[in-house]
């Protein structure tokens, strides 16, 4: 004798089976999701990180140029939070620290002649996702006196 139904249909799937396909589709969409999202975020760190290294650039670039002619950049100089027209969203600070200790950054102040040698300090400041970041960027420069 024949049983009256079957257990399983031989063309269809169960609501169950529906079900768990269903589950395994949405955890896998979550993760691809969850990656585009670290990818999206990692891109825009990198954009704003090559940025604040093309602005600290351009700032070290012009204060080469006065070194090289000897004109000794004081003014502005500080913790002053300075804006780049080509660069809105980003500021700046520089710092020129003597190598000579004994020497005073502005020799204005004592009358003396300005130290040689500097470190220069360039921080680049901006706003990540509500949050301060920024980065520093540092050389060796030598003034030009002739």
């Amino acid at each position: 004798m024949r049983a009256a139904y079957r257990s399983h249909p031989a063309g269809g799937m169960t609501l169950v089976e529906v079900l768990v396909a269903l589950g395994i589709l949405v955890v896998g969409m979550i993760g691809v999701l969850s990656l585009v999202t670290a990818a999206v975020r990692a891109q825009k760190r990198a954009v704003d990180e090559a940025s604040a290294a093309e602005l600290a650039e351009t700032v070290m670039a012009d204060l080469r140029a006065k070194f090289e002619t000897g004109s000794l950049p004081l003014g502005g100089m500080g913790a002053a939070e300075i804006s780049h027209p080509h660069y809105p969203g980003y500021r700046y600070t520089v710092r020129l620290i003597p190598t000579d200790e004994n020497r005073p950054a502005d020799p204005r102040a004592r009358g003396q002649a300005p130290p040689k040698a500097y470190f220069v300090e360039v921080e680049v400041i901006w706003a990540e996702r509500g949050e301060k970041r920024s980065a520093a960027f540092r050389t060796f420069m030598i003034l030009r006196t002739e």
